[in-house]
């Protein structure tokens, strides 16, 4: 059964007409659908070490929650990164390395954060950037952190077009929103909260339904393809794999955030044949791999196997049998390729021996590698030929792995 956004009923309410550029945005004494009063919203900020959420560590975090008419709980706390905090950021932030040196680790405020978060949709301005940061601290502890998320960036684009300019601090100064203690986790958040409130306002006058999955979807979706399951997808790497309504595959593709990638596609009016695809989907599968490289060449594969009626053109540009041999400073003839695996317990690995790809698999990070033929007990074995050479050698070219064991 179908998970329901909203059951809702009109209700009058006074909003405070806003006014952008002389242009009035919203009345007051309107009829306004209470849908999203249903949802709850954790509005997050952070500040951090630097921009860099694979390098960098978050300073001090913020938790404000909402129930989408005010809000109903503050969490906020200095956290202690565990390395020196650059002086540009605390010239920023006012974050000094004193003020953080008692202030309790991730760890110490993982639960708390989970805790506060859960069965919430996680909003932010730039949400991307405090949800990756978040979910790398998570991802370091062996938990996987996801919350479906809203971005006040995207949102104000959407209902307040036509500002020079969606920052912070200068939609709020657009809007007469004060804040306090700017490029602080508590101020920010604080102020995030407010600009949502006036957002959570201009939705409802505009009829529009940006605050759920079928918001963040701008097409109709074929009648079978349920909202939750596209809700449901993880963002993680890995294959994805659409089916028409005789689940007949169609389409086969990969990504470093499935759920986002499959996002795009649905929104996709660029082409007669997306739109013409997009209309076709019915259901959606998955498998992730962990490793992009894994992805990439899994992909390659299936299409070969598969031909699904949507990867048509990729096809014909691929498949000339036989080992690739030109060469640069990452090509070898005998490489064992480490990388992220599907889980903190395991790493991905690729074979490489005489110049041709092997295949590959899984190992468990407990195992030592102390000869190159015990990986072949862990890999899947595959054909080799000139689409799957240059796969891993632009990849390396691009990309950093873990580790590359040269034998």
């Amino acid at each position: 059964m179908k998970n329901k956004i909203c059951k809702y009923r009109p209700i009058y309410v006074i909003i405070t007409n806003i006014v952008i550029n002389n242009t009035q945005l919203c009345t007051a004494n309107f009829r306004i659908n209470l849908y999203f009063y249903h949802n709850m919203y954790a509005i997050v900020d952070i500040e951090t070490t630097g921009g860099s959420p694979a390098t960098d560590k978050i300073t001090e975090i913020a938790i404000i929650i909402h129930d989408g008419r005010k809000v109903t709980d503050e969490f906020t706390t200095l956290i202690n990164p565990e390395r020196d905090i650059p002086y540009y950021i605390t010239a920023l932030t006012g974050i000094t390395n004193e003020m953080v040196a008692d202030a309790p680790r991730f760890y110490e405020v993982a639960r708390k954060i989970v805790e506060l978060t859960d069965q919430k949709t996680f909003v932010a301005h730039n949400s991307s950037f405090d949800y990756n940061f978040i979910r790398n601290e998570f991802k370091s502890l062996g938990y996987k952190f996801q919350r479906e998320q809203l971005c006040t960036v995207k949102l104000s684009r959407k209902l307040i077009p036509g500002l020079r300019s969606y920052s912070l601090g200068t939609i709020c100064n657009e809007l007469d929103i004060e804040i306090h203690d700017r490029h602080r986790a508590a101020g920010d958040a604080m102020a995030t909260a407010r600009l949502f409130d006036i957002l959570i306002d201009l939705n409802n006058t505009n009829g529009l339904e940006l605050f759920s999955i079928e918001g963040i979807l701008k097409n109709e979706l074929h009648p079978l393809m349920d909202p939750d399951l596209i809700r449901n997808l993880p963002e993680d790497a890995g294959l994805y794999y659409f089916y028409n309504d005789k689940q007949e595959l169609i389409y086969i593709g990969k990504s470093k955030n499935i759920k986002s990638r499959v996002i795009t596609h649905i929104n996709n009016n660029s082409s007669k044949r997306a739109i013409r695809m997009r209309q076709e989907i019915a259901d959606i599968s998955y498998e992730l791999t962990g490793s992009e490289l894994i992805a990439l060449l899994k992909e390659s594969e299936e299409i070969r196997n598969k031909k699904p009626l949507y990867n048509r053109n990729q096809r014909r540009a691929l498949f000339q049998y036989g080992p690739y041999q030109e060469k640069d400073e990452n090509d070898s003839d005998n490489i064992i390729i480490i990388d992220k695996g599907r889980n903190f317990e395991e790493y991905s690995t690729v074979k490489i021996e005489n110049g041709k790809y092997i295949g590959y698999g899984y190992i468990d990070r407990d195992i030592r590698i102390t000869d190159p033929e015990m990986v072949d007990d862990y890999i899947s074995k595959y054909n080799d030929n000139r689409d799957i050479q240059n796969i891993i050698r632009k990849y390396l070219n691009s990309n950093r792995v873990i580790n590359i064991i040269r034998f």
